[in-house]
């Protein structure tokens, strides 16, 4: 049989490559989002202080835990971080970026020797980079469990200030009892960040929203429709693209992007919605005061 007329699949690889390169360019804006972020942080902490009262108050109204912005910080001031920028721009999480500042200089030059510009690192390209050390059994097993209602937490019931509040009372069990161990899991952390992801995507959705109600104005106003400003339409879509929403209004002579506006109104959306989603599952706030420890079975 002859195979001379069989189809050539090398545009199918075209069109994976198509996609990768999508994932990557939505994974490096939400690394540079994060890092934004714990500029914004670092910023805040070397003006108020990081224990000060406003510095509490900005926890609470960001949602973050003491403990997140203490990493988030660590990944702001990291030299290694900062001197290496492209090569972590295709981060896994934000979470990754931190275990690369908690790495001895040795692992990080062998990290270093294992990826290049472009590779997604994840904490597992990471954990390769440790050096292998033999564990010894671990004496500590778990005594209590600490659970928090997840729909209260989701809701913003649950909020951050209590959150600290609670943090502070283990962190003193932590500091007193000897032959205690408290371990933190991610689960306040990863509501957080996808607290955060989604004011992004309403504060974009918004900002859309007010360009298009821009672009109307500005065509109706302007006699030449190729030109804005000093941009050409694909230029004007890619400072969109960019996120350089100033640049994009300034050159439809438009004042309709309030930055501080738009997201002050995308967290009071994305607060209501999740108040009437979790809201009505939460359970009663004190069904288990004032009762017995509960027994694992």
């Amino acid at each position: 049989m002859s195979t001379n007329n069989l189809p050539v699949l090398a545009s199918n690889q075209v069109d994976v490559e198509n996609f990768v390169d999508r994932i990557k360019k939505h994974m490096s804006d939400a690394t540079f989002a994060w890092r934004q972020i714990s500029e914004i942080l670092a910023e805040a902490a070397n003006e108020f202080g990081c224990d000060s009262d406003k510095m509490k108050s900005l926890r609470k109204q960001t949602g973050f835990s003491k403990s997140k912005v203490s990493k988030l910080i660590a990944i702001a001031t990291s030299k290694r971080l900062s001197e290496n920028y492209a090569l972590f721009q295709t981060t896994h999480a934000w979470t990754v970026l931190y275990e690369v500042t908690k790495l001895t200089d040795e692992e990080f030059d062998t990290l270093l020797e294992n990826v290049s510009v472009g590779d997604i690192i994840t904490q597992s390209t990471v954990n390769k980079a440790r050096k292998k050390t033999v564990k010894e059994p671990d004496p500590y097993k778990t005594v209590f469990n600490l659970q928090i209602d997840l729909n209260a937490l989701k809701s913003g019931m649950f909020s951050g200030t209590d959150y600290e509040e609670l943090y502070n009372a283990i962190e003193k069990i932590q500091n007193t009892l000897n032959y205690v161990r408290v371990v933190e899991t991610n689960q306040f952390e990863n509501d957080a960040a996808r607290y955060v992801a989604e004011i992004e995507r309403e504060f974009d959705k918004a900002v859309r929203k007010e360009y298009s109600a821009a672009l109307s104005s500005y065509k109706s106003r302007s006699s030449d429709k190729t030109m804005f400003g000093a941009y050409t339409k694909e230029e004007l879509n890619q400072l969109m693209r960019d996120k350089d929403y100033a640049a994009a209004f300034d050159a439809l002579d438009s004042d309709r992007f309030d930055q501080a506006r738009l997201y002050e109104e995308a967290s009071s959306k994305v607060e209501a919605k999740r108040a009437n989603k979790f809201g009505p599952l939460v359970r009663p706030h004190n069904e288990f005061a004032n009762t017995e420890i509960q027994s694992a079975a």
